[in-house]
């Protein structure tokens, strides 16, 4: 049977896949930044279509014949894709004992991939319904002085309406650039 990524399809020997596999995962690893500062389950499988929020929306309107009724809150679960090209003559280099194979296509794809992740986590992405950290927020933001030696001031800042919202630690500090 068909497996999501149709590897049964390509020509590439176990040695390849083994290769592509590990260097994908140690780049992904690097450019994920979201995974590190927000709770996550584990995978869950390619069934799961939607995560449950444990709560009801009740219907505005009355009862039906005396029935209350509502609709219980979920977050679909999306699914992305980054299409990319390999050579099959560089690919069949890893079988000849190349250690310098060409696979930036796949490195790119994934790089792409994990910023796309991260500006979700951190900013939201609207059309899958992802509200992100910036949004979900009921606190002022806490702006970093264009200073850096004026930062450990606004980590303080930070740290103190987190403390006055009764959030409990440890805390993370994430900073990048304008991409996200």
């Amino acid at each position: 049977m068909p497996t999501i990524l149709k590897r049964e399809f390509a020509p590439m020997s176990d040695q390849a896949w083994k290769q592509l596999d590990a260097e994908a995962a140690r780049v992904i690893r690097l450019n994920l930044t979201g995974r590190k500062v927000v709770d996550f389950s584990v995978p869950h499988g390619w069934e799961l279509g939607s995560v449950n929020l444990g709560r009801l929306d009740t219907a505005k309107e009355k009862a039906v014949d005396g029935v209350g009724w509502g609709v219980r809150q979920n977050l679909p679960i999306i699914e992305t894709r980054t299409f990319f090209t390999l050579s099959q003559f560089e690919l069949d280099n890893y079988s000849r004992g190349s250690e310098d194979v060409d696979i930036d296509p796949l490195l790119d794809a994934v790089t792409k991939a994990a910023r796309f992740e991260d500006n979700a986590v951190f900013n939201g992405f609207a059309d899958g319904q992802i509200r992100g950290l910036a949004g979900a927020s009921a606190h002022k933001p806490v702006l970093l002085p264009t200073a850096p030696e004026m930062y450990p001031g606004a980590v303080a800042s930070a740290i103190e309406a987190l403390v006055d919202a009764k959030i409990n630690g440890p805390y993370a500090l994430v900073l990048g650039n304008s991409e996200f």
